[in-house]
């Protein structure tokens, strides 16, 4: 058979075949069978799959570096042991896969800075591969993606993300997310993980990485890139939560001369959830495209549309004289909301970059990216009432309500030596123009009457109330505009010592407008930030490290109706943070130990006790802590990702409230230990068990501090079966996600989620 007849039947087989998994819905773990030799049937995704680009070669997508020295090229060695001590041994390329533990030697971006080696890198950085994702069914929802972090506190569900309760390092914002290292607007990527080949987590404060409006920390998407088969799927079906069938495909390939190369994703998923009266409908469609325009010239499109809607779970609020600590947790199971209330949300999104090497010593990088988000709900914040009743009080968006942002940089990589020291200096500018618009009546909210003195026992489902809203003309509410300017010296002294040293001079100048068009507020301000970075390696597998890194941070635009101050434009701040540690390869294991202290401006929520919330920021909040970490295969068969931090956080000043000083701050847990952790069963060829085990301790819900709520411990449990199926490689992966149905409060106000069961089946093509 010719190969085009070969392509042609695996592209009729890939059309025709679709298998169906009957499950349930839930998330913990499971993923493809690390290779043995007597496990036949076990398919491991071929290294060429995983590539970041089509390789052949000398610019590589992401990959694209000068021609360096002998020095440059040893740091970026993949870690040997030929000075090592007899307890490191040899480690083989980690690439994120099963076979490598889940390890990854590079982390894509650090602002400016791209492809550095993830052990030499001198900040806390984490990183998810697509497998550990896939594996672990986090596709379900955002809360068990994030959850697996070390050092990330969750504060959202599956399907109403809180703004600014989740938090790096006892730290929260609502800037969060970035995609190829630019900023996204809203939340939605969180609802697709499909796209993605990793998710890096950077839990240091990041103003001079990513420039003003920075928060402690940021969640990078790298996207997956067309690989070098000339053609490939991956198919997914079953059940991720609740009822609601999933499906799932991740198909490309390239030109027969390997110049042109692309890569679409495509999801879907509709029915009913794991809480009565609760539904979910989300559908994405995505391409990429690499074009090798050159051996030294790759150009790289992407473009994704994606839509998302669902039944929006309710906030929990308390009036005077009641506390969390002191309230039955309510029934998670069940829908606390109403039937009628959504969220319904829908991006666009479409990116290039562009990667030359000018010459061997010079690299040249461009990236622009554009999103567009139009945000439309009806939501509801109970309010737990003395007498063990709650009021709920609605509020609508109307879908008038439009994020849109457009990033883009210009870096320029350089390679030099002044005598025996090497140099990478990469200098250039980063620029972001977000706009936020709204018709002037696009919010309303209903209180009281037949929404008062609801039973605590059990929801009570009521006719939806009317809402005139969107009758006006769409204005520009907010425009930000911000204009970062950075330059770093990557500095090798010699293969046991080096530096990283770097200025950002941010400038940010953001505007509102009423809906005249006259503008309401206006600031103007623009701040050098810092970073110093010492590294000692006094072997091979071990780094060392102290940093210092400072952020200007854009001050919050408080929207929303259930805000007193919505509206309100809070000032911009510094943040600055201190942080030493050490990073170490031992066999195929990857341990991290930081101690940080971060001082920042402290922001905190007013519970008004009326279903209304006031946002405030005032005075200054130092965070101190310890983290540790271990990523990878700690022996045959046996592959963990493990964490374990420490926050102490103190309000160091309140001019407000003085009282509050000396104070833990607000939704900030002391203690979080995760782990995750998968075997595989030798006797029975294929077979992985899995599970994980996921600590928060307690943490205060009033910025008063006296209102406790309880830690949680959580359980996941699950297995994997690597097999063939009509002689095609597939793979049968289970979960159940908090295994013993534990009630408990994710952060200030939400619900965790009950129960989940997830079932799917994987075939590969």
């Amino acid at each position: 058979m010719t190969k085009s007849r070969r392509l042609g039947a695996r592209r009729i087989e890939f059309a025709c075949v679709a298998v169906m998994s009957v499950a349930i819905s839930g998330h913990a773990f499971a993923q493809e069978q690390q290779p043995q030799q007597s496990l036949s049937p076990v398919y491991v995704e071929p290294p060429s799959r995983r590539a970041a680009s089509v390789t052949p070669r000398s610019v590589s997508g992401q990959h694209a570096k000068p021609r360096r020295g002998r020095r440059a090229a040893r740091r970026e060695a993949p870690a040997t042991t030929p000075d090592a001590s007899a307890n490191a041994p040899a480690v083989q390329r980690a690439d994120g896969s099963v076979a490598a533990g889940y390890r990854v030697d590079d982390v894509k971006d650090i602002g400016p800075f791209t492809n550095m080696r993830l052990q030499d890198t001198p900040y806390s950085v984490s990183v998810l591969s697509s497998d550990f994702l896939k594996n672990t069914q986090s596709y379900a929802t955002p809360e068990s993606f994030a959850d697996k972090f070390p050092s990330f506190q969750v504060g959202y569900t599956d399907q109403r993300p809180i703004t600014g309760s989740g938090n790096f390092r006892g730290i929260g914002a609502p800037d969060q997310q970035l995609v190829e290292g630019l900023p996204v607007p809203g939340t939605s990527s969180l609802n697709f993980l499909e796209p993605f080949e990793r998710v890096e987590a950077l839990s240091s404060v990041s103003g001079f990485m990513y420039g003003v409006g920075s928060s402690t920390g940021k969640f990078n998407y790298v996207l997956k890139r067309p690989t070098s088969d000339p053609f490939f799927a991956n198919i997914m079906t079953g059940v991720l939560i609740g009822t609601s069938p999933y499906g799932y495909a991740d198909f490309g390939g390239n030109s027969p001369d390997g110049r042109v190369g692309y890569r679409f994703n495509i999801v879907g998923q509709t029915g009913n959830t794991n809480v009565d009266n609760e539904g979910q409908h989300k559908y994405l469609l995505s391409g990429a495209f690499d074009f090798h325009l050159s051996d030294r010239a790759l150009l790289q499109i992407d473009a994704s549309y994606s839509k998302w809607n669902g039944t929006s779970p309710s906030a929990w609020l308390v009036a005077p004289g009641v506390k969390f600590s002191s309230t039955s947790i309510p029934d998670p199971s069940k829908l606390w909301s109403q039937p009628w209330s959504y969220v319904d949300t829908s991006t666009a999104s479409v990116g290039g970059k562009f990667t030359a090497e000018l010459t061997d010593n010079i690299t040249s990088r461009t990236s622009v990216r554009y999103f567009n988000e139009p945000y439309g709900s009806i939501f509801i914040n109970n309010t737990i009432q003395p007498n063990n009743t709650y009021n709920q009080t609605i509020f609508a968006i109307d879908p008038s309500y439009t994020h849109s942002t457009i990033g883009g940089y210009q870096y320029f990589d350089i390679a030099f030596e002044t005598g025996p020291i090497h140099h990478k200096i990469t200098t250039g500018l980063r620029a972001t123009n977000a706009r936020e618009t709204e018709a002037a009546d696009y919010f309303g909210v209903t209180v009281g009457g037949i929404f008062n003195g609801l039973p605590l026992g059990y929801p009570t489902y009521l006719p939806k109330p009317v809402f005139n809203i969107g009758t006006k003309p769409v204005y520009t509410f907010e425009e930000v505009n911000t204009r970062d300017y950075a330059i770093g010296d990557q500095i090798d002294f010699s293969k046991h010592r080096s530096a990283l040293v770097g200025v950002t001079y941010a400038t940010i100048h953001d505007q509102t407008f009423d809906p005249t068009g006259a503008q309401a507020t206006n600031y103007d301000v623009g701040k050098a930030t810092p970073t110093v970075a010492l590294m000692y390696k006094p072997v091979e597998w071990l780094t060392t490290y102290g940093s210092y890194v400072q952020g200007l941070q854009q001050g919050i635009t408080v929207v929303g109706p259930q805000f007193t101050n919505n509206g309100s434009v809070l000032p911009p701040y510094l943040r600055e943070q201190y942080e030493v540690g050490a990073k170490a390869t031992v066999g195929n294991v990857f341990y991290t130990f930081a101690l940080f202290q971060i001082d920042s401006a402290s922001q905190y929520l007013v519970d008004n006790g009326d279903g209304t919330l006031t946002y405030r920021q005032d005075g200054r909040q130092r965070n101190r802590g310890v983290e540790l970490s271990a990523t990878g295969q700690i022996a045959p068969g046996l592959r963990v990702l493990s964490g374990l931090s420490y926050i102490d956080a103190r309000i160091l000043k309140d001019d407000s409230d003085p009282s509050l000083v000396g104070k833990t701050a607000q939704n900030v847990a002391n203690w979080l230990f995760k782990n995750t952790i998968e075997y595989d069963v030798a006797p029975i060829p294929g077979f992985t068990l899995t599970g994980g085990a996921y600590y928060t301790s307690g943490f205060y819900a009033d910025i008063d501090n006296t209102d406790r709520v309880s830690g949680r411990v959580l359980f996941d449990a699950g297995f994997r079966y690597a097999t063939k199926i009509a002689e095609r490689p597939a793979i049968i992966r289970f979960n159940v996600s908090n295994l013993f149905d534990q009630r408990y409060w994710v952060g200030v106000s939400v619900l965790g989620e009950p129960r989940r069961f997830a079932g799917t089946i994987e075939m590969k093509f």
